[in-house]
């Protein structure tokens, strides 16, 4: 039914996103990596899935059609629904994730908030064939790199910076380090002197 919404974004939260499409207010559920890379303002076009309940109509939107297709993965698996699905890119880059399903890392799946030993052995047999065509464009290193600034950024936030100026120093600070030697550690001390 919905495929993609172009907007602009009237409202945003860490995981919530009101998009004004045409005079028409679209809320939508977001990963936080979603989240952390959208413009506080300004028009963007976000990957769409309605997920229907007999009770409830929820919209999720997506960066990138990786992203969807893990989310759609997911909520495919017996036991998981739209939020721990949520939880699952939140916590993990789409390259990372599919790195542990094809490894069959349940304890670092396990990890994840929502996910106990036995669902994460269910996503690994589940997922294990398909998650192939998920994240292929992308590379470990750079979906690691992608994780390390997200996880530095929130660091920021989580200090009390907000989410724009976490972003910026992050950028910034990213631009003065080594690139084989970047750590969420390190980013986040360098970060701290363009914040």
């Amino acid at each position: 039914m919905f495929d993609r919404l172009t907007g602009i974004i009237v409202e945003l939260s860490i995981t919530e996103i009101v998009l004004d499409v045409n005079g028409v207010g679209y809320s939508l559920t977001v990963p936080i990596s979603t989240s952390n890379a959208l413009p506080s303002g300004g028009e963007v076009t976000l990957l769409a899935h309605l997920h229907v309940r007999e009770d409830q109509l929820r919209l999720f939107g997506f960066l990138t059609e990786d992203e969807r297709k893990l989310f759609r993965m997911l909520i495919g698996v017996s036991g998981i629904g739209p939020s721990i699905a949520l939880a699952v890119l939140s916590g993990s880059s789409v390259p990372q994730f599919r790195s542990s399903v094809e490894c069959g890392d349940c304890a670092g799946i396990s990890k994840i908030k929502g996910i106990g030993k036995k669902t994460a052995e269910r996503i690994i047999v589940d997922l294990r064939t398909s998650i192939q065509a998920v994240g292929a464009g992308e590379t470990p290193a750079a979906g690691a790199k992608e994780q390390i600034c997200l996880d530095a950024a929130l660091a920021l936030q989580s200090l009390g910076y907000t989410r724009n100026s976490a972003r910026s120093a992050v950028e910034k600070a990213l631009k003065t380090l080594d690139p084989d030697s970047v750590s969420t550690e390190n980013l986040v001390r360098a970060a701290l002197k363009f914040a």
